[in-house]
């Protein structure tokens, strides 16, 4: 019971003093509506009274008992049983109002549901409907192609019937010349085209009657000379002939009328089903968009059974991508699988992409750097794109992409369910562009690569990209190299979504040292990080080396290359892989470590066990640092690979350095001999000439692990090469040898081929760029036709083998079995060499890649090519690039491209290739 009076409202009061204004305000409001209950009006919804129960309801429900009973207090006469019910019944009536705004939110929910469901379904149904259209095109096409064929069929008929009317000429005119009577009822030849199969054969037996009498008055002596001897055989043998073929005919024409009548029949009876199927569907989708026009309809179903003639199959509307991809399953545009120069064929190229997205034939599409991809081009692709299951990449790379070009592929996006990789590297994108492709990105849920690399990205774009990349839950790779994101990388990184993102590339992006603080705490979970090419220096290195102690740190490759980082740096890395166990990948080529870096690595680096490469590729290492490095060698076992490029070993050094340098090779030579676990040298562009490879080979040759040995640059000359193919005559473990650019010539590549006689590990073999001529190629040849060669790949490039070197390398691999990588470019090959090659592929059914490119071939000897292509299915890529190709030669590869299965490959870019 509430209580009544002043007493109590002062008590309230009294008790209540922070509420002392809301109070009195309150019971203004109170003696209003006492007053207007008093006049015997009931408040409406809302009047001050629903301002009151407002203004009651934020307060508990205490408050608003002590509220009300002030209120009470100071109304005299009035009705507080009428005007308490008025109070909770506003109460109650807000209370119904949060429930239904809460019930209409949550209706909201689930309309939106049943809208993108029935979008599905429509796009499902737009696709089913395309299918069936493809479908009744091909039967049609079918239907044609009978009638063309019966129409051959006839025309062959009207032949066979003026070759016996020709028959039955040459009989009369030889019954003329033998004094025969003409049988009555024969007719003359033009009678005869009219005449049934049995008028023509009672014909043959009267005919058959009197060259039975010639043979009776033959056989009784009378006089007959060689002449007719001759024509009597003919015509019996003609006669005989036309029996056959009279007899034979009308069965063989009724049981081919028959069958074709019948393919006919069942060809209309499928493309009368199928224009019920398509009415079906357009019924069907007409619905459906009646349906997504009326969010209001709370269910609706699909009943795919219930279509004439049912769908894939007891009545089961089956919509798979796979059962649907063809063969083609990459479609590229200029620069791509199918490279040819100019812009002429883009358009033609473009439609063949749409076309094969729309029907589901392709898995990957590349779009790369196609001037005449619009906006129009872009909304084609987007509605194919809408409707496809197959395609898993997307790339647009080079290719210009504007605002609305942007918002297409996001729309397109929002309803595929297949694309995984999207690239848009270097495509121009401005800031409202990107804006209009994140909804897109975020609405995509297969999406695990996405690559924005070369694109202004501010701190706007970075706020937006990270947003919709948030919603990305199987990202795992995002490039953003290239960006300029500088201080706007911390507004990216931190919005990413860390639960799957394991790849992350940061080059070239102007990063500072103080920039790499804000972002490093959240990349702790990632497992490959790329800095190169930024403005990081020691201090920066400090901070990265914290995150490498931290035991959560999960990164497996850091890539640091192209960078400020000086010895302190390279100090506090090492320092921190002393601890760390996950790291297997450090590169840091293009820094300024010195020697003491070097020292550092070599000091810390001993007792890790997980760092598996290291490279210091162009670091002014000098030949301390590198003895450093090579006495790393010696004693940690775990490392596979020390890449030391570029640090210019010898040919420079002063003459008190001298010996110090080879002491430092004579190193080097001990720790391969020593490690058991490097299988991989890099020692490209240090100039080691034929003096440092000759104290190296004694370590080349002890070594038991090293399968990869790169010594491009080094100018080892024929000396050189002499040198190393004796150290390795008895190496069983060597897979891969670069000797490219080292002045080698045919003394030092008749060694090499020496070698490989005898050799039975080694698969690819780099002597691209040096000098070898016609002698060292005769030298390659009777190489490759020995039987323990087991080379795979031999390179060649940029030599002078000349029509005479190309035809003995070629001539020796007819019969190769292990070969499948030939790169003869650049060597000034012509007809006579197209010729070897041509002869090659025809007879070599195990070459699967074949480089011509740069070469003088021209129009002739490419035509020699393309009439072995036509022969050959086991060739899987050509480069004819820069030959002078021009349209009819153009025209012949066509043609053998199409009788050619095995080919997926062709490079002919820099070509006079034109549209006609």
């Amino acid at each position: 019971m509430l209580p009544t009076g002043k007493p109590a409202a002062a008590d309230a009061a009294s008790e209540r003093p922070g509420k002392s204004a809301e109070a009195r305000g309150s019971l203004r409001r109170h003696a209003s509506v006492a007053g207007d209950v008093r006049s015997g009006h009931r408040p409406a919804h809302g009047s001050e009274l629903a301002d009151a129960s407002d203004a009651s309801s934020d307060s508990t429900d205490t408050d608003d008992d002590e509220i009300i009973s002030g209120g009470f207090a100071a109304l005299e006469g009035a009705d507080r049983s009428v005007l308490l019910e008025t109070i909770r019944g506003m109460r109650s009536r807000h209370r119904l109002d949060r429930k239904a705004q809460k019930l209409l939110q949550s209706e909201n929910r689930r309309l939106g549901s049943a809208l993108r469901k029935q979008t599905d379904a429509a796009a499902v149904v737009e696709q089913r409907y395309d299918d069936l259209k493809q479908q009744v095109f091909t039967i049609e096409s079918n239907v044609g192609a009978q009638e063309r064929k019966l129409l051959k069929r006839t025309k062959e008929l009207d032949s066979t019937r003026r070759k016996l009317r020709r028959a039955t000429d040459e009989l009369d005119q030889l019954r003329a010349r033998l004094g025969i009577v003409a049988p009555s009822g024969g007719g003359d030849a033009a009678a005869s085209d009219g005449v049934g199969a049995s008028d023509h054969l009672q014909r043959l037996a009267l005919l058959r009657e009197s060259f039975e009498r010639i043979e009776a008055q033959h056989s009784k002596g009378a006089s007959d000379d060689e002449a007719l001897s001759v024509l009597r055989k003919k015509a019996v043998d003609d006669m005989q002939a036309l029996e056959r073929q009279l007899k034979s005919e009308p069965d063989q024409q009724k049981r081919y009328y028959a069958t074709l009548e019948q393919e006919l029949r069942s060809t209309n009876q499928i493309a009368v089903l199928l224009e019920e199927k398509a009415a079906s569907f357009d019924e069907l989708r007409h619905l459906l968009r009646q349906l997504l026009l009326s969010p209001s309809t709370e269910s609706w179903t699909l009943r795919p059974d219930g279509f004439t003639g049912g769908l894939g199959g007891g009545g089961t509307m089956r919509h798979s991508g796979s059962t649907m991809v063809g063969p083609a399953a990459t479609i590229r545009g200029s620069g791509g699988v199918l490279a040819i120069s100019g812009n002429e064929h883009e358009r033609s190229v473009l439609d063949g992409v749409i076309k094969a997205v729309r029907l589901n034939n392709a898995r990957s599409v590349d779009l790369v750097r196609l001037p005449l991809f619009d906006e129009t081009a872009m909304e084609q692709f987007a509605d194919a794109l809408k409707v496809n299951a197959t395609v898993t990449s997307v790339s647009f790379e080079g290719t210009h992409l504007s605002e609305r070009s942007a918002s297409l592929l996001s729309d397109a996006m929002a309803l595929n369910r297949s694309v995984a990789t999207l690239s848009v590297r270097d495509c121009s994108l401005l800031p409202p562009a990107f804006v209009a492709l994140c909804p897109g990105l975020a609405s995509l849920p297969t999406l695990t690569s996405v690559i924005v690399a070369h694109n202004a990205i501010d701190d706007g774009v970075a706020r937006a990209l990270g947003l919709a990349l948030s919603c990305c839950s199987r990202l795992v790779l995002l490039d953003a190299s290239g960006c300029r994101l500088g201080r706007a990388s911390g507004i990216l990184i931190a919005q990413l979504p860390r639960a799957k993102l394991s790849t992350l590339n940061l080059g070239s992006n102007g990063l500072m040292d103080n920039d790499l603080g804000p972002i490093t705490n959240h990349l702790k979970s990632i497992t490959s990080l790329d800095l190169a090419q930024n403005n990081i220096g020691d201090p920066g290195a400090l901070c990265l080396a914290d995150v490498l102690r931290d035991p959560q740190c999960c990164w497996r490759s850091l890539t640091l290359s192209r960078n400020r980082i000086e010895a302190k740096g390279a100090e506090a890395l090492a320092a921190a892989l002393s601890t760390n166990r996950t790291l297997t990948e450090l590169h840091l080529a293009s820094n300024r470590i010195g020697c003491q870096g070097a020292a550092a690595l070599n000091k810390h680096l001993k007792a890790n066990q997980s760092l598996h490469v290291l490279g210091l590729w162009g670091n002014e290492l000098g030949y301390k640092g590198l003895a450093e490095m090579a006495e790393l060698r010696a004693t940690n076992k775990h490392l596979q690979g020390i890449d030391v490029r570029g640090n210019y070993l010898s040919e420079t050094f002063e003459q008190n350095e001298a010996e110090l340098v080879r002491q430092w090779v004579r190193t080097l030579g001990f720790a391969l001999s020593a490690n058991t676990s490097l299988t991989r040298l890099e020692l490209c562009g240090n100039r080691l000439g034929a003096e440092g490879l000759s104290l190296l080979a004694n370590g080349i040759q002890n070594s038991a692990s090293l399968s990869q040995l790169m010594l491009s640059g080094n100018n080892v000359g024929d000396d050189g090469a002499v040198t190393l193919m004796h150290a390795l005559r008895n190496n069983t473990v060597l897979r891969h040898l670069s000797l490219e650019l080292n002045n080698i010539r045919d003394r030092g590549t008749a060694a090499v081929a020496d070698f490989l006689r005898v050799n039975e590990t080694l698969t690819t073999l780099d002597l691209s760029w040096n000098h070898i001529g016609t002698d060292g190629a005769r030298a390659l040849g009777r190489a490759l036709a020995a039987d323990l060669n087991q080379l795979s790949s031999l390179l060649l490039e940029g030599n002078s083998l000349g029509d005479e070197g190309v035809r003995s390398i070629c001539s020796s691999l007819h019969n190769n079995s292990s070969l499948s990588v030939l790169h003869l470019g650049q060597n000034n090959v012509r007809r006579d060499g197209a010729k070897a090659v041509a002869e090659m592929i025809h007879k070599n059914t195990f070459l699967g890649s074949v480089f011509l490119g740069r070469n003088a071939l021209k129009d002739d000897g490419v035509r020699l090519l393309a009439d072995a292509l036509k022969q050959n299915s086991t060739l899987g890529e050509i480069d004819l690039a820069e030959n002078r190709i021009d349209n009819a030669t153009a025209a012949a590869l066509a043609e053998a491209f199409k009788l050619n299965s095995g080919l997926h490959t062709v490079n002919l870019v820099g070509n006079p290739i034109t549209a006609q």
